[in-house]
């Protein structure tokens, strides 16, 4: 430490004789972020901190001085860690405060790249790609916790879920029945308006449910109560970033480096109404503008630009009605749009749609001994589209088609989709002392309205040869030019309508009490929902021993149940799909085209999608955490182990033949869901956090084993047939296995990198007007097994061929700096630099990547207000 002075201090007893506490030696910046979250607590009861609390409390002196000794007086205090965990109890629970956030954002505006730094946490192979499109997309990255699907985890914005009950395994923008926008959080909001994000990935209490994978939650702050303000903008483009070349990739990869513009501007205010009333308004814009290239055949390959772009308006005010009642309510508005086209069509424009209205009303109480909160939300999330309602495919030979130079050039698209979810909540719980320990109660009502729908129905038009004899009937035909073409055939994407609703119920109890060194916590959460009408309870399991004053050890029993999952219920609403047909009519010379010719040539059925008698997907968990004190920091070793049951999968393909009463026949296919899907995860870690003088380091590492017995994730949509995965045998590596040899070889392709580490250093300088944090991330690398898509023969027999993919291990450093200026006292201006990738490292890829370019170094550049 920084020594300015040292001196005797002479200090008056709060009493004579009153007994001293020892103090537990802790490393400066744990200690600072257990306090911190404590004050926190306490204040959101409607407590003093823990300082004004002694004051308070202490009588007036009775003139009795005690030496202290010697002390160092520094002059700053080390950051806080990039993360921290108060409780042994919540083993699993990894807290990021606001200065940590600020500290090691990236720049690009979500919220869930901080989570990288969190054992356990693994994100999508190809999450930081070069791929324009990966450029352009602002929403929030999707997320594995201890081996769990994208969708099962529970998303909390401020105490309100904002989880997606919709398929969020679609991710082509201009699918002709879903859309791309769903993603598993509904609502996202910039890491800038967010006080801190708490991540659990284990040990989980019985106050939180509708997951088997983890839960994150991001807090918001409360109003200050005084005036204060702060603005931020931040800037990017593409001369800012130095691409590596991908040498895995051909020769025909490699198109021009991405052309793009990203910024962001970021404002709030805090306004002290009254005394008792005081409001914190805050505003978001996130812009990303890419320009793309159309192929060569189309447009000549010119260029064209597309944009994304997240609003996010807030409004939070805060009353105290009196010392020990407490009124708040937030409303926040975070519309969000993405636009798309193809390369090889033209008139395309997509644009998919996310975010939506989030409101909030809660009132906190202290009644005798007794601290209560009830609550009650509305969260209305748009992840529709807005696409051309028909689509074209006409003869490039016919003269007026000049944009493209292929046989056939097609324009349009397939329609509109609205998919709005509503979400009404009310929540009250309560907590108090009882039986020598403190009990705690909730319950929760959720009601879910899903509704999915193509307003209007979509036309496809094809086929037809250019002629100049051609002549329309109807001067109002589409498919149809003068002079030129009359199309013959399209194809009819239906309107249809689904309309979900989802009522569910649950309730939680759970009791913390102390025996001797050793507390538990112990409870159970009830939970109905009336879509798959299954009944759950969930038992936790948590106790902690302390062995020492600075060493405990921790173990949990746990089960979690998923929320709900709607995705087959609305498939199945898709519509069949007719086909049409017509031919043009000589007549005088003439071959004319009417609508009045056309006529049904065939039905094709859509598959159906089926799931009654579901079970409700859980996973069963096992851990092992153990606190200690190494180096002046603290240390912890954790285990996780996770058995995913009952996950839905889909049976293969199945169908019937139907005759008509004509003797025609048609296919009726479906898929139905079942509950054979299997996951199992093991997950070791060792983590550490310490300060010194102004610096404060925080390291972990993460093993990790994930396989299950489904392709790919394992997701609801993914084809499952256990005979078939137990007995049939393919070809590898010279050696016939089945797939179940296979897959106990090797982890899941995706989420599930086996071994990661992060190290992050926080420092301040100059009388932190400098604060810089640096964080090195080390991914390691992996190696699968995929169907190579080719069989060989094997002494007469046909076999399907697997081979090993790898992906190399990597290594990345960011450094993140801020310089402050402080003028007239009371305004402070930061010049901030975030530099990505700061020693231009090639990046891991997805495995047989064919991107010609990799991100290297990158950055942000930013200028901050506040006042």
């Amino acid at each position: 430490m920084t020594v300015v002075s040292s001196f005797s201090l002479l200090v008056a007893l709060a009493a004579a004789g009153a007994p001293q506490q020892a103090a537990t030696a802790r490393s400066g910046g744990a200690a600072a972020a257990e306090a911190e979250i404590g004050e926190r607590a306490d204040q959101a009861r409607g407590e003093p901190a823990a300082d004004d609390r002694s004051s308070e409390a202490a009588p007036a002196t009775d003139g009795a001085a005690v030496d202290l000794g010697t002390v160092d007086v520094v002059d700053h205090l080390a950051p806080l860690p990039a993360y921290g965990n108060p409780d042994p109890l919540d083993s699993g629970a990894a807290v990021i405060g606001k200065d940590a956030i600020e500290a090691f954002d990236p720049g690009l505006g979500d919220a869930n790249q901080l989570l990288r730094f969190l054992p356990n946490v693994r994100f999508d192979v190809g999450d930081r790609s070069a791929d324009p499109e990966n450029i352009q997309d602002l929403r929030p990255s999707e997320i594995s916790i201890s081996g769990g699907l994208i969708d099962s985890n529970n998303f909390r914005l401020d105490g309100v879920g904002v989880n997606n009950i919709f398929d969020v395994t679609e991710n082509n923008p201009a699918a002709a029945d879903s859309t791309a926008g769903a993603r598993g959080q509904t609502i996202f909001l910039s890491p800038e308006l967010i006080e801190s994000l708490e991540v659990r990935d284990s040990n989980v209490s019985a106050r939180y449910g509708d997951f088997s994978g983890g839960v994150v939650e991001a807090e918001l702050r409360d109003p200050s109560g005084g005036w204060g303000a702060s603005a931020t903008v931040e800037y990017q483009n593409d001369s800012l970033v130095k691409y590596i070349r991908n040498e895995d990739a051909g020769e025909d990869a490699f198109d021009p480096t991405p052309n793009f513009n990203r910024w962001r501007v970021e404002g709030t205010l805090d306004i002290p109404v009254t005394e008792d009333f005081a409001l914190l308004t805050a505003f978001s814009t996130n812009r990303s503008d890419v320009r793309y290239r159309y192929a060569d055949f189309y447009f000549n390959g010119a260029s064209r630009q597309n944009q994304s772009r997240s609003d996010q308006f807030l409004v939070k005010g805060a009353y105290d009605i009196s010392p020990d009642l407490k009124l708040a309510a937030t409303v926040i508005y975070s519309p969000y749009e993405q636009e798309f086209t193809r390369d090889n069509m033209a008139d395309d424009m997509v644009v998919t749609k996310g975010g939506g209205l989030t409101s909030k009303l809660e009132l906190d109480g202290v009644s005798g001994r007794t601290d209560w909160h009830v609550q009650t939300s509305f969260v209305r999330a748009n992840m529709g589209r807005t696409a051309p309602t028909n689509s074209f495919s006409w003869d490039s030979t016919a003269p007026s088609i000049e944009f493209c130079t292929l046989s056939s050039c097609s324009t349009g698209g397939f329609g509109d989709i609205d998919q709005i979810q509503k979400d009404w909540s009310l929540l009250a719980d309560m907590s108090r002392p009882a039986f020598g320990g403190t009990f705690t109660a909730g319950i929760e009502t959720l009601y879910i309205s899903a509704y999915k729908a193509r307003p209007e129905t979509s036309l496809s038009y094809s086929r037809g040869a250019f002629n100049p004899a051609t002549v329309c009937a109807d001067p109002n035909d589409p498919a149809c030019i003068d002079g030129e073409i009359g199309l013959t055939r399209y194809n009819v994407n239906a309107a249809f309508e689904a309309d979900v609703d989802v009522f569910r119920q649950s309730a939680w109890i759970e009791q913390r009490q102390e025996f001797g060194p050793v507390e538990v916590r112990a409870g159970l959460r009830y939970s109905y929902e009336d879509f798959l009408g299954n009944h759950n309870i969930a038992p936790r399991l948590s106790a902690a021993w302390s062995i020492t004053d600075e060493v405990s050890l921790t173990t949990g029993l746990n089960r979690y149940y998923e929320g709900n999952f709607i995705g087959y219920a609305v498939r199945a609403a898709n519509p069949s799909t007719e086909i049409y047909t017509r031919a043009g009519r000589e007549q005088d010379g003439q071959l004319v085209f009417s609508p009045d010719d056309w006529s049904l040539y065939r039905v094709l059925n859509t598959t159906d999608f089926r799931g009654a008698g579901l079970d409700t997907p859980y996973s069963d968990e096992v851990t092992g955490a153990v606190n200690f004190p190494l180096f002046g920091g603290l240390g912890r070793l954790k285990a996780v182990r996770r058995w995913y049951d009952d996950q839905i999968v889909s049976a293969p393909r199945d169908f019937e033949i139907i005759t008509d009463p004509d003797g025609g026949t048609s296919f009726d296919m479906w898929q139905q869901a079942t509950n054979q899907g299997e996951t199992r995860f093991l997950g070791l870690s060792a983590e550490w956090a310490g300060s010194w003088r102004n610096h404060t380091l925080t390291m972990n590492a993460n093993w990790t084993k994930t396989r299950n017995n489904s392709a790919e994730l394992g997701s609801a949509f993914d084809t499952l047939d256990p005979e078939d995965f137990q007995t049939t045998p393919v070809f590898f590596e010279g050696e016939l296995l089945t797939l179940a040899q296979l897959q106990d070889r090797f982890n899941r392709a995706n989420y599930a990198d086996p071994v990661t580490a992060n190290v992050g250093l926080q420092s301040q300088w100059f009388g932190e007007r400098l604060e810089s944090a640096l964080w090195l991330s080390y991914v390691g690398s992996q190696t699968i097994a995929r169907d190579a898509r080719r069989s060989t023969e094997v002494d007469g027999v046909r076999y399907r061929i697997y081979e090993l993919a790898e992906r190399d291990a990597s290594v990345r450093v960011d450094l993140n700096l801020t310089y402050t200026l402080t003028l007239a006292g009371r305004h402070d201006v930061g010049i901030q630099a975030r530099i990505g990738n700061l020693f231009n490292i090639r990046p891991q890829t997805s495995f047989g990547s064919f991107t010609g370019y990799q991100e290297g170094r990158t950055v942000w550049l930013g200028l901050r207000y506040d006042f």
